[in-house]
């Protein structure tokens, strides 16, 4: 089963990725709705994919990819912001972000977005 966990702290961004992710066809959705709860989600499960605000109560979306790059969490991680500062973008990058979208995003966006790292990770599990 492909699991994805979302880290937002906005209950609308959630639900707006969680219906993207529904539309792919993924029903196995943690959410979390601080940093400090996506670590401990990491911690104690295995992900496909993960998509994480940058900015949050606790701990930012930067702590939570340092936290599951830690972990041994291999999967793609797409970080939601609203800021595009290269400097940033880098900082993600060399966190171990394999991608991201700006704030604010349509459903279509970012459903794109994720559909290129879910069929990604569809076709390795199934090769494996």
């Amino acid at each position: 089963m492909y699991t994805v966990l979302v880290a937002d702290d906005s209950g609308v961004v959630r639900s707006v990725v969680k219906r993207a992710l529904l539309d792919l066809g993924i029903e196995s959705i943690d959410e979390a709705n601080n940093g400090r709860d996506a670590i401990e989600f990491i911690a104690n499960n295995s992900y496909d994919l993960i998509v994480t605000d940058w900015n949050m109560p606790e701990y930012t979306g930067l702590d939570v990819v340092r936290a599951a790059r830690a972990a041994g969490q291999h999967c793609p991680i797409i970080m939601q912001t609203t800021v595009s500062d290269r400097g940033n973008v880098m900082l993600a990058i060399q966190a171990g972000v394999n991608d991201y979208v700006l704030k604010p995003f349509s459903k279509e966006e970012i459903s794109e977005k994720m559909e290129q790292y879910v069929g990604v990770c569809k076709t390795a599990s199934a090769n494996s």
